[in-house]
């Protein structure tokens, strides 16, 4: 099929060249009888040529929907899908390219691999389907199962691999028939903690060795932050924050982002003053300073503050705060050992202040003491913009 060139205008995405995939302005709703649902509002996505993008979200926020969307899977009402600059999906342009052409692999949460199949089989499947010719096939597949170092188990079964091997195997079928893109639907999250921390380790090498496209759909902050060159928080249908793990754990652009990704103490007051990209704000636990990292604050408006326990310190109270430190003063309510790193929860009032320590020491419990936390490292938030 050959499909009419449009131009993008957008910026490109990490990575050289056109991007591999462009989101413009795509909505889908979903209809009920008793409501609309929509599932997608209004989301621009770019993912670079060998950049690896996560979509991160709770249950229902449509990083799935717009997965599927990609895929063609899901039809949008309005907005635009391309593929290498060509639309695969235009409501504008009238234009609907079916999955099957348009050249990009899916790897499911099951893997979805056939039992009665051997591996060679379970690669070659989509270019049997898709019509290849037979001599082809063998070489097509050799060379995919060699790319992800499983060239000597193509007469194996699935039931015969670990579950690192069967990933690799799911891989190298949706590679094989594929431009070098491939979506990845919660593919590790019906495994337990240790096997997945290793095969996303394992995801990651491949994905930097082979150099392939990836969008991947997950509700485990831990593998995003693990995965990821990007993550896209999606909150309500649309993408709240994109930015590399880094940029998205340490400067949170909105409420919801702070307290969805990692843990993050929480203290609402007033504020007193602004100045430049900080403010003043008086809580139950003082005066603290913070950064504004969203829209125009003003004196007297309602704001959150929040921190997040790894930038804290706790000590016994001092007469002193160094400066650039904010500093809240209470109850250790308790000091919780946990390996590598110890937990201290200080009371102070109605508020529990969480810290994180690597190698910290144990305090004694019920005795005075005083949580300080860098200015650099608090933010503040507009209530009224709380949900994003």
């Amino acid at each position: 099929m050959t499909l009419p060139r449009t131009t993008s205008t957008a910026p490109k995405a990490l990575g050289a060249g056109t991007p591999r995939v462009s989101v413009r302005g795509l909505t889908k709703r979903f209809k009920t009888r008793t409501r609309e649902h929509v599932a997608l509002n209004d989301v621009s996505l770019d993912i670079g040529p060998d950049e690896f993008v996560v979509l991160l979200g709770p249950s229902g926020c449509g990083k799935t929907t717009l997965l599927r969307s990609i895929a063609g899977l899901e039809q949008p009402e309005s907005g635009e899908i391309l593929l290498d600059g060509e639309p695969v999906s235009s409501a504008r342009q009238g234009i609907w390219v079916p999955p099957e052409a348009r050249r990009l692999g899916m790897v499911f949460q099951s893997y979805a691999l056939w039992p009665h199949m051997s591996v060679f089989e379970n690669v070659a499947y989509p270019l049997r389907n898709a019509g290849v010719a037979s001599g082809e096939i063998a070489p097509r597949v050799t060379q995919a199962l060699a790319r992800v170092g499983l060239e000597a188990l193509g007469a194996s079964s699935p039931g015969q691999l670990s579950g690192g091997q069967q990933q690799r195997v799911a891989l190298a079928r949706a590679l094989v028939a594929t431009g070098g893109l491939v979506l990845f639907d919660e593919p590790l999250s019906n495994l337990d903690a240790k096997v997945r921390a290793r095969l996303r380790l394992e995801l990651a090498t491949l994905q930097r060795s082979l150099g392939f496209a990836a969008l991947y759909v997950t509700h485990d902050q831990a593998e995003a932050l693990a995965l990821a060159d990007r993550i896209a928080v999606m909150d309500s249908g649309r993408i709240a924050q994109i930015g590399t793990p880094e940029e998205i754990y340490d400067s949170p652009a909105t409420r919801y982002v702070a307290d969805f990704i990692g843990s993050a103490n929480e203290v609402q007051g007033e504020v007193e003053s602004c100045q430049a990209d900080e403010c003043v704000v008086a809580t139950p636990v003082g005066r603290l300073i913070g950064r504004v990292r969203a829209g125009a604050i003003r004196p007297g408006q309602k704001v959150a503050v929040m921190f997040r326990p790894e930038h804290c310190a706790v000590g016994a109270r001092t007469a002193d705060t160094p400066t650039g430190l904010n500093r809240i003063e209470g109850i250790l309510e308790r000091s919780v050992f946990q390996g590598a790193i110890r937990e201290h929860v200080l009371r102070a009032g109605e508020h529990l202040v969480v810290t994180l320590g690597i190698g910290a020491e144990a305090m004694a419990q019920a005795a005075p003491a005083a949580v300080t936390v860098p200015v650099a490292r608090t933010w503040v938030y507009a209530l009224e913009d709380a949900a994003g």
